[in-house]
């Protein structure tokens, strides 16, 4: 039996890295709801916060219908947004690399989902990119 108080501010982020979680401490973010007030890139500048731990941060935001800040992703169902951070895409510009048939054909990703990302993508003056 763990005899340790309970601290209801303890960090609930995903385990990964102790030095990206100690630096992200340090930085003073313990909790996923911090991090919906700071972008990706802010993250990424602080030393010892690598592009894996954003992913895996950013995929534990998405679980609990959260994102980082400045993110101008639509709100997707659940399904959807794993399948995109499972690809890599966590910015709705990295969709401009991809076809309409690419992202329909990950593995979660519903017709209501793409409809949702191409208007998202409209709005912006962006689409997918052309079949090959």
């Amino acid at each position: 039996m763990d005899n340790q108080p309970h601290d209801s501010q303890a960090s609930d982020f995903p385990e990964f890295g102790g030095p990206a979680i100690e630096a992200l401490a340090l930085a003073g973010y313990t909790r996923l709801e911090h991090l919906t007030k700071v972008t990706e890139k802010e993250l990424l500048a602080i030393h010892g916060v690598g592009p894996k731990a954003v992913r895996i941060l950013g995929a534990a935001l998405a679980e609990k219908g959260m994102a980082f800040a400045g993110s101008d992703f639509p709100k997707l169902a659940a399904p959807a947004q794993r399948a995109l951070i499972g690809a890599g895409i966590t910015q709705l510009e990295y969709l401009t690399k991809m076809s309409e048939d690419e992202v329909k054909n990950l593995h979660g990703m519903a017709p209501n989902a793409l409809d949702t990302l191409r208007s998202a993508l409209e709005a912006k003056g962006l689409s997918f990119a052309k079949k090959v």
